[in-house]
């Protein structure tokens, strides 16, 4: 503890460092807001019971402003760091002096073991850490770090009235657990990204705020495969009721033969469909008086039945092979057409 100069500055403070720490460790600032300006000055106890620091004119450069007066007071630096002023009596020890001031409960940049930081939460009095304004400069700069006593505790760093970095919620869940939910109210502006280690965070947003674009090709995807499930179960329902209307119809044999293999058709329009497609060269053509003679001249006594396009006659050929010869009729209209 004594006199100093950072960074080559003419101005003097009075601060504690560390004895085995050669340089940049000045850890508390007496006079950061009043330096002195000149070669002398003077740290001392005041005929009150307070530290005071006096520059070489005997001005009072800053004081430790114990309001109540004492005589017997005495000042002690702790291995710890903390410089403390004592009442003490002439029958108390030293553990057992009353404390009245002490510099861990005025800290300026730096945070020691047994420091605590705390905020009044109905006066509102801060016991806070503050930045040096600049390296060569330890009078108040614009970094304060604190507790904000409101809900669950937090520590904030301010530059200046704005809110620069947060610790989340102090509590055993948090200690123990991770964090868990915490909620923004602004923009996110306590995070760091690690190159290793660290955690991973999970931010749930309003639907508002997810990335347009995306959203827009998740909904293209999702109408793609609906519409095309639509249509294959169309196709299917479609194709399956096609089968079901078909109907299987009576197949009736309709023999034109010379006597070898016989041609059979299906149906009587399967007949008047298919007949002009067949090359009359694979039957045998009979005249009119031919079919006739067979068929008693179509008489009613061979006629075996009537069909849509006329009735049919049984009739038996020179050769003693039955045949059924149906005879168009006109009125059926398929007489013309079957003979094109």
């Amino acid at each position: 503890m004594g006199f100093f100069s950072p960074n080559g500055s003419a101005n003097r403070y009075v601060g504690i460092w560390y004895s085995n720490v050669p340089t940049n460790n000045i850890l508390w600032v007496a006079n950061r807001k009043n330096p002195i300006l000149d070669s002398s000055g003077v740290m001392t106890i005041s005929g009150d019971g307070n530290l005071v620091v006096v520059n070489g004119k005997r001005e009072l450069v800053w004081s430790s402003n114990v309001s109540n007066s004492v005589t017997d007071a005495k000042a002690q630096l702790s291995d710890s760091g903390n410089l403390v002023l004592l009442k003490q009596s002439s029958n108390s020890s030293v553990n057992g002096a009353e404390i009245l001031w002490e510099s861990f409960q005025h800290m300026t940049d730096s945070f020691l073991a047994k420091m605590k930081l705390s905020t009044n939460s109905t006066t509102n009095e801060k016991k806070a850490l503050t930045s040096w304004k600049s390296p060569s400069d330890p009078s108040i700069g614009s970094f304060l770090a604190s507790l904000d006593p409101g809900g669950i505790p937090e520590l904030f760093i301010w530059n200046g009235s704005s809110l620069y970095w947060r610790s989340g919620p102090w509590n055993a869940y948090a200690y123990d657990s991770g964090v868990g939910c915490m909620y923004w109210s602004g923009d996110v502006i306590d995070l760091q990204k690690f190159s290793v280690g660290g955690a991973t965070l999970y931010i749930r947003l309003a639907l508002s705020e997810l990335d347009k674009k995306r959203h827009l090709r998740e909904i293209i995807a999702t109408t793609v495969i609906i519409g095309t499930l639509i249509v294959i179960i169309t196709i299917w329902f479609a194709r399956r009721r096609v089968k079901n209307e078909v109907t299987i119809k009576e197949s009736k044999e309709i023999y034109l033969s010379n006597g070898e293999t016989p041609l059979a058709v299906s149906s009587e329009e399967m007949l008047g469909e298919n007949l002009s497609r067949v090359k009359f060269q694979e039957f045998v053509l009979y005249k009119i008086e031919e079919l006739a003679a067979t068929t008693g001249n179509f008489g009613d006594a061979n006629k075996l039945g009537r069909g849509g396009f006329g009735p049919v006659y049984k009739g038996t050929l020179p050769n003693g092979q039955e045949i059924a010869i149906k005879r168009l009729s006109r009125a059926s209209g398929r007489a013309a057409r079957l003979c094109e």
